[in-house]
């Protein structure tokens, strides 16, 4: 019996149920049901030990989300309508790219990043949410954000959160973000907050200080602020301290081959690029 990698029913509108596992489906890497009539997803979709990557775009009957296979490295999920249910997410240790726009009835979108970063092993990995903006949030959003940092960042803390709310129209683009030193000479009269009002979207991302070790600036000698700056939207930016749970990289033997990113083998997530003429640092960030 051939095995199978990957399961594509979507625009099949006329499914409203989950096909039956069968025994030839052990190997699936990718689901694909976006743009169904499906209801619900049964428990046993968590027996598919090896999937990757499931797709559930405007799934507009779905209402909940069922605990998913623990190997789930991708969840998209956005245009559902009905959905209001997702569990925690902290369990899946390699879930790093999720997408819940359009699901307004959805609570708490936030938390689903907080949560994957609690459960997620690699710690050195990026990760990335898209939401829409259903609440308001007392948190400030501008084009440019200082962020202090504490003597102890190098060691007690594993990369920084960023917020960043944006129009509907830059939905597909790529968003730049700029980070650089804080300088004295750094003009902060051109820079202005966003508009909230026009901003109906966010991302939330997990940008870990392992993937900036290399930029020569960013050692654990530095001691001043860094400046986050974008053309696009409204940022906000946060610390992340370490947590004893997700685990000494050091002291673990981590198979970074589960760290699938394979979705778009020409266009990567997060990319980073460092100008040594500026010092600035570039960050890409494709959801």
């Amino acid at each position: 019996m051939q095995m199978l990698e990957t399961l594509d029913l979507s625009w099949c509108k006329e499914l409203q149920q989950f096909p039956d596992i069968q025994s030839n489906m052990d190997s699936l890497v990718t689901i694909d049901l976006s743009d169904t009539g499906i209801e619900n997803i049964p428990p046993s979709v968590g027996r598919l030990r090896g999937l990757k990557f499931l797709n559930l775009t405007w799934c507009m009957n779905l209402v909940e989300l069922p605990d998913l296979p623990s190997s789930i490295a991708i969840l998209k999920a956005y245009g559902c309508d009905s959905l209001e249910i997702v569990r925690d997410l902290s369990d899946y240790k390699w879930l790093w790219k999720v997408s819940l726009q359009n699901c307004y009835k959805l609570i708490g979108g936030e938390r689903v990043l907080l949560s994957m970063l609690e459960g997620n092993v690699a710690k050195d990995r990026f990760m990335s949410v898209l939401l829409s903006t259903v609440e308001p949030s007392s948190r400030i959003f501008t084009r440019l954000v200082t962020l202090q940092l504490p003597s102890n960042w190098y060691t007690d803390f594993s990369g920084v959160l960023i917020f960043l709310r944006y129009k509907h129209d830059w939905l597909s683009c790529g968003i730049d973000i700029i980070i650089k030193q804080e300088t004295s000479t750094y003009d902060y009269s051109e820079e202005s907050d966003e508009d909230s009002d026009e901003c109906n979207y966010e991302r939330v991302g997990y940008v870990p200080f392992n993937s900036l070790r290399h930029i020569p600036w960013l050692n654990p000698t530095y001691t001043k602020n860094i400046l986050f700056q974008t053309d696009k939207g409204g940022l906000n930016v946060e610390l992340v301290r370490s947590k004893n749970k997700i685990g000494n990289l050091n002291e673990n033997t981590i198979d970074y081959s589960e760290c699938w990113d394979e979705e778009d083998e020409d266009r990567k997530t997060f990319e980073i690029m460092y100008d040594s003429q500026s010092s600035n640092i570039r960050i890409v960030w494709r959801h």
